[in-house]
């Protein structure tokens, strides 16, 4: 998403929706011209607001205890396929729907891989919990106003 709104951070602007219409094949381009006020009034239509909190409520956090198994993969499994696991700090899982979606076993956006420092897992989760979650749900709002405007 680019530049929030003022009424709701996390819905996309009208510059995401004309990002979204420009990447359509001449096929799947509505026809004629669509204004910024019928862009404003389809975000307005699908509740971005309900969407978001719908999908956010899908999303949880947990530390890994680098013993418990992991989407019914052995700790073992997860060991031997990944060669970025520190042994200490902690581990963070970011579930969706009680099922794993991203392990992070290290510091996110920073250079190398540096443990996250025990205590600090809970926080880091948090952010990654609430980007995949914005993601997840930005993405659904940009297809309900494409849908809006005829576009399957």
């Amino acid at each position: 998403m680019t530049t929030p709104t003022a009424t709701d951070p996390t819905a996309p602007t009208v510059a995401d929706v004309r990002n979204a219409l420009d990447s359509l094949s001449d096929e799947q381009r509505p026809d004629g011209e669509i204004t910024d006020a019928q862009i404003t009034a389809a975000i307005e239509a699908v509740d971005p607001a309900a969407i978001i909190a719908a999908e956010d409520a899908h999303w949880t956090v947990q530390l890994w205890d680098r013993r418990s198994p992991i989407n019914d993969a052995k700790a073992e499994q997860i060991f031997a396929s990944r060669d970025d696991i520190p042994g200490v700090g902690d581990v963070v899982l970011v579930l969706r729907d009680d099922q794993v979606t991203m392990l992070q076993p290290h510091l996110p956006n920073v250079a190398g891989i540096q443990p996250i420092p025990v205590g600090r897992g809970a926080a880091v989760g948090e952010e990654l919990r609430q980007e995949l979650a914005r993601n997840r749900a930005s993405a659904e709002v940009i297809q309900g106003i494409l849908t809006h405007f005829g576009v399957s």
